[in-house]
């Protein structure tokens, strides 16, 4: 899996936004599998609109109808992790830059 850097307005606005007292960092987003460059480049586009990992998955379906997008639900994790799966589960990428080649 490959992390998607931040959304180009968050690293402009802090990363995050403030919910009352609260502020709330954006998510990371990690893609399988990271070796389907179109997949990754469209999993990165979509991600600059979502605000929840639902309308992720929404926007993935329209290419990917099996894609899946998942939460990190740790406590205490100070940033949001969500998971974005082209064929609705992990798969092995198989290239050099995964250690399987």
């Amino acid at each position: 899996m490959t992390a998607v850097y931040p959304r180009q307005r968050d690293v402009m606005d802090g990363g995050g936004e403030q919910r009352g007292n609260l502020w709330v960092p954006r998510p990371s987003l990690f893609v399988n599998p990271r070796s389907d460059p179109e997949f990754v480049s469209f999993a990165n586009v979509c991600f600059l609109e979502a605000d929840s990992p639902r309308r992720l998955q929404e926007a993935l379906r329209v290419r990917y109808p099996r894609a899946v997008v998942r939460p990190r639900l740790l406590d205490g994790e100070p940033v949001p992790v969500w998971y974005a799966y082209r064929d609705g589960r992990w798969v092995p990428s198989g290239g050099p830059e995964d250690g399987l080649d």
